[in-house]
């Protein structure tokens, strides 16, 4: 051995050649001889011989080539007669330097395939399990150098052998590896199933390649199997008995994966080249219906891959196998803080959480009572915490939230109680979450939310004020907002329903209302952005924008009017007038919507509030008529009526209440107030500034007012009169009955 350098250097000197020559002879002769050394000096002998070959850089066996291989063969030979393998060695070799030296492999494993075969699956198992598995592990998509040159010498072995006598053995060596390491080893260790299972499912399922292998065999009919009949049947026509007796047998291995198996089950069953319907959860009853119960009666494992995600990514296809799972996944656990979690991802992550979420809380909340109400406080929490400008997430848990009780039938749904007492204690965290949000869908979900929820019927005492105020705050913002164009109708339509519903609270109704008055007292209606609306309308052109240059200008710079009742000046109403009369209208809508979802002594007990709540800010007092005689009608005797008279003119949504009010109350409330009202409008009519215009139409928000109080006072005239005319020192108004 200790001439392995001068033999080295002996070999390099001769060329291939095909034929042997008398300078080869000697050469070959002591290769041969070398086998003497080959129980010893067995990894040596194979290293030596390797490098050699490699350094001649041929594939041709010619006689020293040969009588390397030979040699190199017979090392390998007698040390797998004895037990004691080099093989692990020789490839190690191989794998170094794949692209070159493949073709030694080929050729000994052509005259060893039955030593060769059976290691070189161990060693791309090891080999596999050393640089990782591209195929189950690593998402990778570059493979490392080891990676290719061990996929690239193994393929090589297979593609060779695959064409020559030994192709049978290169079946069966992988058939054997199967069942020798694999399933006999299954059958005596259950804890391989468990530690492999997932890794053998991941490869299954990515790129659907259970639903290709499925295929394959529906198409080529090319694995059978003989039945107890001694028919002979596709695997295919079996794959609902295997279902069945095999896969969900109670004493099976494959049972305690049940859950691996429906997900592989589900993406077959809506793969369009299967026809395999009949395995869905159906009212007739079919395979997974009638396992169902002695499922639930096992300690499954967790699923393979994350529930939510899967469904996540399947939420255009029928939901009754994930439903499935989900109950399973919650029967099987014994955790409260993993079904906290799992609710918690239904919600924030799916946009289909409703169809699941109210069947499932009957399963949860038998288990751990009151759960929900935790699920809810967490999935509050963590929507508050979410920046925003992650606007799909907000919109998606506010949407889930909003369609858990949105039908008729909400409150009777499991887990409504418990929605409905959170919200009702946290009104307002749930309001901040949303009504400043810039995203309409999240203010419109929101609003949703606070409706379907039903809170007003119990909220909190102390959370009344400050929810009030937040709903009346963002009302006026919102009224504000139309004239800019910056509020979509949807927002306040909803928000004015969820006022409405409010209202049903007697008790909430009063609160809201009176924050409402607080707002039009101080002038929230009344406060107008300079821009002129019209200038920024999408749909108006250049030209009729130049046109109408000079006009806007002019009504940019008055106050918007409140005309219903004038047919004279509908006409002459442009988009901000519109605004004003819509908003106005919206907000004395308040205060009557909600009279078809209260008792009639509510309704009036909340109306009897709007008056006192209104007397208490003027004071309005009785005095005699006769102080009037001298004082009308340029003058206003008493200061209660110049501040009633003026609240009236300056904010023509009061007359709107008013006139619900007066329906319901008694007269002496208000008689005092029509009063003012009627003697404030009489010196205004008569004040030198308006007698001097040319017509009252200047005046159109005042006289529209005039004429709604007018009205008021119909009530106490004679009931002889159809039609009657008050005259107001030369200004004459004629009033339908």
């Amino acid at each position: 051995m200790n001439n392995l350098e001068s033999l080295s250097l002996a070999i390099l000197q001769y060329p291939t050649t095909k034929v042997i020559t008398q300078d080869q002879k000697p050469l070959v002769l002591t290769i041969k001889k070398l086998k003497r050394f080959m129980v010893h000096e067995n990894k040596t002998l194979i290293t030596w011989i390797v490098e050699i070959l490699r350094k001649r850089n041929k594939e041709i066996v010619d006689p020293i080539n040969e009588a390397l291989v030979q040699l190199l063969t017979d090392v390998i030979s007698f040390h797998e007669a004895i037990d004691s393998s080099v093989l692990i060695t020789f490839f190690e070799l191989i794998r170094i330097d794949a692209n070159d030296m493949a073709w030694l492999l080929n050729l000994v494993g052509e005259r060893l395939p039955h030593h060769i075969l059976p290691y070189i699956h161990q060693y791309l198992v090891l080999g596999l399990s050393n640089y990782g598995n591209p195929f189950l592990a690593s998402k990778d998509p570059v493979l490392s150098q080891d990676q290719m040159n061990l996929f690239y010498m193994s393929d090589s072995l297979f593609q060779h052998l695959l064409n020559t006598q030994s192709r049978e053995l290169v079946i069966h060596s992988l058939v054997n590896i199967l069942k020798d390491h694999y399933l006999n080893h299954v059958t005596a260790h259950t804890s391989f199933t468990t530690e492999s299972w997932s890794s053998v499912f991941h490869l299954l399922y990515e790129n659907n390649t259970a639903g290709n292998i499925f295929y394959y065999e529906k198409t080529t009919s090319n694995s059978i199997i003989k039945n107890n009949q001694g028919e002979i049947e596709t695997i295919t026509n079996l794959f609902s008995r295997w279902l069945a007796n095999v896969a969900f047998d109670p004493q099976g291995l494959i049972i305690r994966h049940a859950m691996d198996v429906m997900i592989m089950l589900d993406t077959l069953v809506y793969d369009n080249r299967f026809d395999l319907s009949h395995i869905l959860p159906s009212k007739d009853g079919s395979i997974l219906d009638s396992l169902q119960p002695s499922i639930r009666q096992l300690r499954l494992e967790p699923a393979s891959i994350d529930l939510i995600d899967w469904i996540e990514c399947r939420v255009n296809n029928d939901m009754r196998i994930p439903f499935s799972l989900l109950q399973l996944a919650l029967i099987n656990n014994d955790s409260r803080e993993y079904t906290i979690h799992l609710f918690v991802q239904l919600i924030t992550k799916l946009s289909c959480a409703n169809h699941f979420v109210t069947k499932l809380i009957p399963t949860a909340e038998s288990k751990w009572p009151g759960i929900f109400q935790q699920v809810l406080e967490n999935i509050f929490s963590k929507t508050i915490a979410i920046h925003i400008a992650d606007t799909t997430q907000i919109e998606k848990i506010l949407c889930n939230l909003a369609m858990l009780y949105e039908d008729n039938t909400s409150t009777q749904k499991s887990g409504f109680d418990a929605f409905q007492n959170y919200i009702s204690s946290h009104s307002r965290q749930v309001l901040l979450i949303f009504i400043n949000h810039p995203s309409v869908t999240c203010r419109i979900m929101g609003y949703r939310v606070l409706n379907n929820s039903k809170f007003y019927k119990q909220i909190a005492l102390q959370e009344q004020e400050p929810t009030s105020r937040l709903l009346m705050d963002v009302w006026f913002r919102h009224l504000k907002a139309r004239y800019l164009k910056q509020e979509d109708a949807q927002v306040i339509d909803i928000q004015q329903t969820l006022i409405s519903n409010c209202c049903q609270n007697a008790t909430l109704a009063k609160i809201i209302l009176s924050v409402a008055l607080e707002h039009i007292l101080n002038g929230a209606l009344e406060i107008f952005p300079v821009a002129d609306i019209n200038s920024i309308h999408q749909q108006t052109n250049l030209f009729d924008k130049i046109n109408r240059q000079d006009d806007s200008t002019f009504q940019s710079k008055k106050p918007p009017r409140f005309v219903t009742c004038i047919d004279l000046l509908k006409v002459q109403l442009d988009t901000r007038d519109k605004v004003y009369i819509d908003n106005i209208e919206r907000t004395a809508s308040l205060f009557d919507q909600f009279k078809d979802t209260v008792s009639t002594d509510e309704y009036n007990e909340i109306h009897h509030h709007i008056i006192s709540f209104l007397s208490s800010k003027w004071t309005p007092t009785s005095v005699s008529l006769t102080t009037y005689d001298d004082a009308l009608p340029k003058n206003i005797p008493h200061a209660c009526d110049i501040v009633i008279g003026n609240a009236f003119k300056d904010h023509p949504a009061l007359f709107l209440i008013f006139e619900k009010c007066i329906q319901v109350v008694q007269p002496t409330m208000t008689n005092d107030m029509i009063r003012s009202i009627l003697v404030y409008f009489i010196v205004f009519w008569n004040m030198k500034e308006v007698i001097n215009v040319p017509t009252t139409l200047t005046y159109a928000t005042q006289l529209e007012e005039t004429i709604r109080m007018t009205l008021l006072l119909k009530p106490v005239l004679p009931e002889s009169l159809e039609t009657y005319s008050i005259k107001s020192f030369g200004i004459t108004f004629d009033i339908p009955p």
